[in-house]
């Protein structure tokens, strides 16, 4: 037999509820975030050691006075580079050309 939720029982639930993301922190990731870090992935994958993803900012910070800091790729050059072989990225050069973006550059696909 099932018991009864009391009205304890049930504001612990709200509670947890409540406070449980506060306590997990944001894991928030924008689009545009997601989609740089896989097509990071990808160009790692195709250019192999001579590429270092990790050297591509694909973070987004909030600043003030629209001062925001967004992915060095876009979410449509990130799918760009995404769709590409990696005959085509190397062919395209791209792994030297996103490999080398300089601080607030941003990337292309061509």
């Amino acid at each position: 037999m099932t018991q009864p939720i009391t009205t304890r029982s049930a504001l612990s639930l709200v509670v947890a509820l409540a406070v449980a993301p506060l306590l997990m922190g944001s894991s928030d990731l924008r689009e545009d975030q997601f989609e740089c870090e896989q097509a990071a992935s990808h160009l790692k994958s195709c250019c192999g050691s001579s590429f270092d993803a990790r050297a591509v900012d694909c973070e987004y910070t909030a600043g003030c006075s629209n001062d925001d800091s967004y992915p060095a790729l876009t979410v449509g050059v990130s799918k760009c580079i995404e769709a590409k072989s990696c005959d085509a990225l190397l062919a395209d050069d791209l792994c030297t050309a996103i490999g080398n973006l300089g601080v607030g550059e941003r990337g292309s696909c061509e």
